[in-house]
């Protein structure tokens, strides 16, 4: 945040002169449109928490790619084990490293993750994660951030996460509705969504428990590690594997059940800061616990800001909120202090915005938007976060006149 509102400090002082008669509005308010079968807000949230992730080899060069979900906000993210090592579920190693069932591809267990900003954004490689819990006789991993891919660059403290919710997998009917999020090679560098049916079950490696979900939903090479959502967004498997007879193919999906005790596991594990070159990952432990209830994070806001003559997206735009309590006049005397911001955001090159960290809900905020060439606007007290406000709310279009 820190670095942000320093990029964009010359506009936010120029508000002491551009702030005029018409300026300040009563309030923003939260977009009510739909789509689909999923919420506009419940897409969105499924879209965020959904990551790329590199798989690399001994040399930690790049050997494919797979998909993730974040589960918590301090960086665990779910995916396949096939996405970090080899498992005998898909017969022999085929990548020339010569493993066995659970090696690693890289030794240390690193992979580098890239999170998604935007659907029409091509994700980022921004972290390295570790392996930190997996079983590949159920093709489960759960890899967690440890550190910046960019040399010299510190880990933040928080980080710019919007984590999914787990449905409960045993729930599942045949019929049941699923979207499918992923980043498979068939569908280009930007996040790929299709949805289906759930199409009966199975048991993938025969122990006689069922631990996949058969479907109409299309996954392909690149989907595996991603995410499998119910109709309320809530993430109920990981899209894994396909099973091919001529021309015909079914596609399956790992139930998230079968992935908690590993989640869990990972969340009591911690894990160190590490770069390419570190230390050896934590050992995988077996499966204790029960599943944590997930901390609030927080109200994750995304919307656009438009011209307000041609209602087109005003790229670089920047929203701040302030701290609950604190009005602009405050912000603008402490000399635009950044402890008493609370989120920002800024637009992608088409007006969209997603903010972060998370807002505290039932308090009341004072908005302010800008961008270069344009009149500021404040909202005072303008925004309510109620506690019936979802993870991630979408707003209606905010409109800004140039000068």
């Amino acid at each position: 945040m820190s670095n942000m509102l320093k990029r964009y400090r010359w506009w936010i002082a120029l508000m002491v002169l551009l702030l005029a008669g018409g300026s300040l509005s009563s309030g923003i308010r939260a977009a009510q449109a739909q789509t689909g079968q999923l919420s506009e807000d419940d897409l969105t949230r499924a879209e965020l928490a959904t990551v790329q992730i590199y798989i690399l080899d001994p040399k930690s060069k790049p050997l494919g790619t797979c998909t993730g979900t974040f589960q918590t906000a301090t960086g665990i993210i779910l995916t396949n084990f096939h996405c970090v090592g080899h498992t005998d579920l898909y017969g022999a190693d085929d990548t020339g490293l010569g493993l066995s069932n659970g090696d690693f591809y890289n030794p240390k267990g690193l992979v580098v993750i890239a999170p998604t900003k935007s659907e029409r954004e091509v994700p980022k490689p921004t972290y390295i994660a570790q392996v930190v819990a997996s079983n590949p006789n159920i093709d489960i991993a759960v890899v967690k951030i440890v550190g910046m891919l960019k040399d010299g660059q510190k880990l933040p403290t928080n980080l710019p996460i919007v984590p999914i919710k787990r449905a409960d997998s045993d729930k599942v009917k045949v019929r049941d509705f699923v979207g499918v999020l992923g980043y498979p090679g068939v569908g280009g560098p930007l996040l790929t969504y299709t949805e289906g049916q759930v199409a009966g079950f199975e048991d993938q490696n025969e122990d006689s428990v069922i631990d996949a979900f058969k479907t109409t939903a299309n996954i392909n090479p690149g989907n595996s590690g991603g995410l499998a959502v119910n109709n309320k967004g809530e993430q109920i498997g990981i899209p894994t594997y396909g099973v091919s007879e001529g021309a015909s193919k079914i596609d399956r999906i790992k139930m998230v059940n079968i992935a908690t005790p590993y989640i869990n596991q990972a969340i009591k594990g911690g894990g160190d800061p590490v770069t390419l070159e570190g230390t050896s990952p934590t050992d995988p432990k077996p499966p204790v616990g029960n599943d944590p209830a997930p901390a609030d994070n927080g109200v994750i806001l995304t919307g656009k800001i438009i011209d307000a003559n041609t209602k087109k997206g005003v790229p670089g735009a920047l929203l701040i909120i302030l701290q609950p309590g604190v009005a602009f006049e405050q912000f603008q005397s402490s000399g635009f202090d950044e402890s008493l911001v609370a989120t920002v955001g800024t637009a992608d090159r088409n007006g969209k915005y997603q903010t972060s960290p998370g807002l505290e809900r039932d308090k009341t905020y004072t908005v302010v938007i800008g961008a270069k060439g344009y009149t500021p606007r404040v909202f005072e007290d303008g925004l309510e976060i109620t506690s019936d406000d979802a993870d991630v709310t979408s707003m209606e279009d905010i409109a800004i006149q140039k000068q």
